[in-house]
């Protein structure tokens, strides 16, 4: 799938939604809320289970949520999960006002760990649809790249060893860095793990530039703080 190409002046965003990852509440982005208001940002937490919806509700409610509470242009945050749902819904969203895509710790492959769970009853008592399909590479490499400018953080203080999923490659305890890699996205690696990246202050301030920068980014760039 080719890079998108961008606008070259984009809108700053008046507001942004937040989006969890899947097994936490909406409650793990209010450190990141708080601190986006801040800055200038007001935010709305989008909230779901996906131990009670299927993946495809979930994404069609959260398009219904942004047509119907957010009516200026926005910004998303999508932890985890929250991400591939941004993905899945990305061609409504931008109709809807979307700006600005900022992804922690993204699945935009296929994790080797979800595939290593798929078969386990546990996980697929709590991860329900979505770990079903997060499991499935088919799924990722239908899920569109969004046309708009897009920042993703990796997590590089996992445990590295063989025997785990992840093989001894760079992974945030829940994805690899290399699974979070998306074309035309602009990408940083930092040391955190995958479920407290989005209470990590300096994730935050950069995502702060990122918002109040008006020149559309589109060429693919790497980097590690």
């Amino acid at each position: 799938m080719a890079a998108p190409c961008y606008e070259k002046d984009m809108a700053v965003p008046e507001k942004v939604i937040l989006v969890h990852g899947m097994g936490r509440t909406a409650a793990s982005m209010l450190l990141m809320g708080r601190r986006l208001k801040d800055a200038g940002f007001p935010n709305l937490l989008f909230n779901y289970f996906v131990s009670m919806e299927s993946l495809d509700g979930i994404a069609e409610r959260l398009e219904w949520t942004v047509r119907r509470k957010i009516r200026r242009p926005f910004a998303l945050v999508g932890h985890s999960l929250g991400g591939v749902l941004a993905r899945m819904k990305s061609e409504a969203l931008l109709d809807a006002g979307l700006q600005k895509l900022v992804m922690l710790g993204p699945p935009n492959t296929s994790p080797m760990l979800a595939q290593a769970l798929k078969d386990n009853p546990v996980f697929k008592l709590v991860a329900g649809d979505a770990g079903q399909k997060l499991a499935t590479p088919s799924f990722h490499a239908n899920l569109p790249i969004p046309e708009v400018p897009t920042l993703i953080f990796a997590g590089s203080s996992g445990p590295r060893s063989v025997w785990l999923p992840h093989r001894g490659e760079a992974n945030d305890g829940i994805v690899s860095v290399e699974e979070t890699r998306l074309g035309g996205a602009i990408h940083r690696t930092v040391p955190g793990i995958h479920t407290l990246l989005m209470n990590d202050r300096g994730v935050t301030e950069e995502i702060i530039r990122f918002l109040r920068e008006r020149e559309g980014r589109p060429e693919d760039e790497s980097g590690q703080r």
